[in-house]
């Protein structure tokens, strides 16, 4: 369907209130809505009016240009890719020029504002928000804005919601632009769920306004890349506690068992903002149930084996979507891990698991090395040789040494019978605080 609006009165023309001065930050960044300038407070008018450089997309520059009397300023576009040249752009801040950059909605909200405070700091940076399209969207569909998950595809593939739709949950889309919304219904029918409601809003809040719902299978996209995409829910699949089955996971036979991997990621102690190793990672099991139990987790995998790789590739695929990373072999691709660390380019992990190759000479070493102070070291060993290192590094360097033995069902002939797996043994450790 689509809602129409009165043409709204220009920028310039609006009442202004002398006594509303501009913001003193020297960087100010200011939420547009997209029914335009139209949307702005009096403060967000007095800062565009003052400013000296006013930075944004070519669409919301454009809507300066459509209004030229509210703003004299210098113009400037955002290069693409944007991060990278963020402080180029923007320049000394501290020249005495009055900055103004343009944001869509809320700038907190998976947005340039939250960058621009985290770069420069709270005090030289001041916000001014708008109603974010999260918001219009929930208002528009009757969904509350407190418990609907939210989930942002501007920088990340689409296969991040396959934790989320597993549940069944209803969840919000922020869409990168029209073809988010193709993308989302390939992945819908990928799954097997093409029946599966999605509601298509564009351009909320503006005279252009449309709201579409449809089947996946029949999703279309919009005219608009201004665009969030609704999921209603539907019946669970899968938990994302960890646990699941050996089937869920492609796999040659190296992959941690369902209840020895349970029992590992709750050793690891996931915990939001955790990065995780994951050395010898076979199917990528630990790291995929370590990231799809806890949000805003990450980890890298180190496997040497090639087919495996491709493997791990498939499975992070399919069941949790992003947030893990595909490294070499231990130890050599853990230093040049660690160093990218050192020099601000990666993470240093905060867990570590060591699945295979704990007697390659130099993983252990290179693995407490890296281990920030208070993270935690989980290895398992199921051969006489890999259970008498861990003994040694128990005697060594503490932490707790448990055995683990599970037995599975097995008919035998109109009976049944228990059938012992082999038997585990896992080493914890707590790198003391620094």
């Amino acid at each position: 369907m689509r809602n129409s609006r009165p043409q709204q009165p220009l920028l310039a023309d609006a009442e202004i209130n002398p006594q509303v001065e501009p913001p003193a930050a020297p960087l100010v960044v200011i939420g547009i809505g997209a029914a335009g300038l139209a949307t702005l407070n009096q403060q967000a008018i007095a800062a565009l009016r003052c400013a000296d450089i006013v930075y944004g997309s070519a669409r919301q520059l454009g809507l300066l240009a459509a209004d030229p009397a509210c703003c004299t300023a210098l113009q400037q576009q955002w290069p693409s890719p944007l991060l990278p040249h963020l402080a180029t752009t923007i320049g000394d801040i501290t020249d005495g020029k009055r900055r103004v950059v343009l944001a869509s909605g809320d700038p907190l909200f998976y947005g340039i504002g939250t960058t621009l405070i985290n770069r420069y700091g709270r005090d030289q940076v001041q916000i001014i928000s708008n109603v974010s399209s999260f918001q219009l969207a929930c208002a528009a569909l009757g969904w509350s804005t407190a418990t609907t998950p939210v989930v942002s595809v501007l920088t990340q593939p689409v296969s991040v919601l396959q934790p989320l739709l597993d549940q069944g949950q209803p969840v919000m889309v922020l869409c990168r632009n029209r073809d988010t919304v193709t993308d989302l219904r390939d992945l819908l029918c990928s799954r097997g769920t093409p029946e599966i409601t999605v509601t298509v809003l564009s351009d909320l809040g503006s005279r252009t306004q449309r709201i579409v719902a449809a089947c996946a299978a029949d999703l279309v996209a919009p005219d608009s890349d201004l665009v969030i995409a609704a999921v209603h829910p539907a019946s669970p699949i899968r938990s994302v506690l960890p646990g699941l089955d050996e089937q869920e996971y492609q796999h040659d036979g190296q992959i941690t068992k369902r209840i020895a991997r349970s029992v590992t990621v709750c050793a690891l102690r996931p915990m939001p903002g955790d990065h995780l190793w994951d050395i010898g990672g076979g199917s990528g099991s630990v790291a995929i149930e370590f990231c799809r139990s806890t949000p805003k987790t990450t980890a890298t995998i180190f496997e040497s084996n090639l087919q495996r790789q491709a493997t791990i590739t498939a499975n992070v695929e399919q069941l949790v979507g992003s947030r893990i990373e595909l490294s070499g072999a231990a130890p050599d691709a853990c230093e040049k891990t660690l160093a990218a660390a050192h020099n601000g380019t990666g993470r240093l992990p905060t867990k570590i698991f060591i699945g295979g190759g704990l007697t390659h000479p130099g993983v252990v070493d290179i693995a407490l090395a890296a281990l920030t102070p208070g993270g935690v070291l989980v290895a398992n060993a199921v051969t006489l040789e890999t259970q008498a290192l861990l003994r040694e590094l128990h005697a060594n360097h503490g932490g707790e040494l448990v055995g683990l033995q599970v037995s599975d069902y097995h008919p035998v002939g109109s009976f049944g019978t228990l059938r012992p797996q082999l038997p585990l043994q896992q080493w914890r450790y707590v790198k003391p605080a620094a």
